[in-house]
């Protein structure tokens, strides 16, 4: 089985308990909750990340191998600290993030200290746009992705959106364009269509996200369900209704579902694997929903 690698940031989701009197520690960062949701899918997935030499980074290091991911690749810095983000949550267990990564370690991952050799011909790399803001990280995430695709390897990206770490949208949407255009998996949500295309029209927003690298879009709806579109296919299947208490890693479960299914299935797949690979997307991210935390609340099928 080939290897799905997930870079960026791992970091601790602090989950409001008690209507916010106190908070729940969680492992989480997008990147390493898809890791996780590969690999407890039955999976392949490395995590490519550093982590402060803290209490933090050594908790997310156990946390990511209880959850079968190999952590090979994940360093340890003692001049960096581990990323934190406060989860606030609202009625419909909606969430939004206050992060405190001030010298956060993932982001000083120095491009000097990482060749990639270990990419393979038809790996999966993923990664989302929190480490791309300037910072060593992003001179890291673009020598992993020139070397993945010099071996025949695939470009998994979600953007992920996060504008409070962001001084500058406008900087932001560039960046973002950037990366779209090099990568040949593209996740998005409904909620970043508009401000990443500037185009209203659902089917004319993804259609013009269809060029470039860019192969299959993976478009989530949240409750409303998830299309994949293609130049040869456009299939969506409707969400699955469950009572949700924390949306937190929902996106990530859904692309790690997807990017486990494409794994084990390779990338050409026919109508009926399609449906298959959505609906099992759309049952993990859900049940995901059903429970605090990120990587923690995806379901464990080894």
């Amino acid at each position: 089985m080939k290897t799905v690698y997930c870079i960026g940031e791992a970091l601790i989701d602090f989950t409001p308990l008690d209507g916010g009197k106190s908070f729940q520690q969680n492992p989480g960062g997008a990147p390493a909750n898809v890791a996780a949701t590969v690999a407890k899918l039955g999976g392949t997935s490395q995590m490519i990340t550093q982590v402060g030499d803290d209490v933090f980074g050594h908790y997310l290091i156990d946390e990511m191998k209880k959850n079968y991911v190999d952590t090979k690749y994940v360093s340890t810095s003692s001049l960096y600290q581990t990323s934190l983000a406060f989860v606030s949550l609202d009625e419909e267990g909606n969430r939004s993030f206050s992060f405190y990564r001030e010298n956060a370690a993932d982001l000083m991952m120095d491009p000097n200290d990482y060749d990639f050799s270990m990419f393979k011909k038809d790996d999966i790399l993923h990664f989302c746009s929190v480490n791309l803001v300037d910072s060593p990280s992003r001179e890291t995430h673009r020598k992993a992705i020139n070397q993945m695709k010099s071996i025949g390897g695939h470009i998994s990206f979600d953007p992920n959106l996060r504008f409070p770490l962001w001084k500058d949208k406008d900087e932001l949407k560039a960046i973002v364009l950037e990366f779209i255009k090099v990568s040949n998996i593209l996740k998005i949500s409904d909620e970043e269509l508009f401000f990443i295309t500037g185009i209203e029209d659902e089917s004319d927003a993804l259609l013009s996200l269809l060029r470039d690298d860019v192969q299959l879009i993976i478009y989530t709806k949240g409750s409303e369900g998830i299309r994949y579109y293609s130049y040869n296919h456009d299939i969506s299947v409707d969400g699955t209704k469950v009572s949700v208490v924390d949306t937190t890693g929902a996106g990530d479960a859904s692309i790690g579902s997807v990017l486990y299914y494409l794994q084990t299935n390779g990338i050409n797949l026919s109508s009926s694997q399609i449906e298959e690979m959505l609906k099992l997307s759309n049952k993990v991210a859900g049940i995901t929903c059903t429970n605090f935390g990120g990587m923690s609340a995806v379901p464990d099928l080894r």
